[in-house]
């Protein structure tokens, strides 16, 4: 809402209006300006609304056991890239291997 008013700000500064035809808003007179306005409080309304709902329904998926993310790698793959680097396979050959990232090689081997 704040980047609104400060649009809105700007333009009337810089002597620009809006017209909308359809929405019926003219920002040129005071009813249109209100009626401008009030669409961005909708908005940020639904916007806060959304963001709340996300939270909940986030919350209530965490307290039922599911997992959001990336699956972690198996503790037998973190084994055989050990063992791969430990032999002098390169790091290359080991995700080919192994059928992980160069990403996950990098983690496997610094824990």
């Amino acid at each position: 809402m704040k980047h609104l008013v400060t649009v809105l700000s700007e333009l009337k500064d810089s002597n620009i209006n809006i017209f909308s035809f359809k929405q019926g808003i003219d920002t040129e007179t005071s009813m249109g300006a209100m009626l401008f306005q009030f669409v961005g409080i909708f908005a940020e309304f639904e916007y806060e609304m959304r963001k709340e709902r996300q939270t909940i329904g986030i919350a209530k998926a965490k307290s039922k056991g599911i997992r959001f993310g990336k699956k972690p790698t198996p503790p037998s793959k973190m084994a055989e890239i050990k063992r791969l680097r430990g032999e002098g396979v390169a790091i290359l050959k080991i995700c080919k291997q192994v059928g992980v990232s160069a990403n996950t090689v990098y983690l496997a081997l610094s824990v």
